[in-house]
């Protein structure tokens, strides 16, 4: 027999949507994602020490206030972020975003 759509396939297809229809309609459904989806994709912050190319560093965030006043946040840290990119000196201003592994990876830097 080949593969297709049989008797059998419409009555568990028929099952699923009449017991979906009978359910509990005013719940919230089920929302599916990454574990990524819990953080920010992309954070401003400052550097607390030269952060070296191949390095990991503490970024200390300022993602409160005002756009173009921004303060320190709460946390304050996000720690062990990667540079892949170029020496950055110390508080400078950064842009990181969230990458492979949930780790958060140097994207632009203030110039010197």
């Amino acid at each position: 027999m080949r593969g297709g759509f049989t008797k059998k396939s419409a009555q568990r297809i028929s099952r699923a949507v009449i017991s979906y229809e009978q359910g509990q309609r005013d719940q919230p459904g089920v929302r599916l994602g990454s574990m990524a989806d819990d953080f920010e994709p992309v954070r401003l912050g400052k550097t607390t020490e030269t952060w070296n190319k191949g390095d990991l560093a503490d970024i200390e965030l300022y993602e409160d206030g005002e756009p173009g006043s921004e303060t320190i946040s709460t946390p304050t840290l996000l720690k062990d972020c990667v540079n892949k990119f170029a020496n950055v000196a110390a508080d400078r201003w950064v842009i990181v975003a969230l990458g492979p592994h949930g780790a958060y990876y140097l994207m632009a830097a203030e110039c010197p």
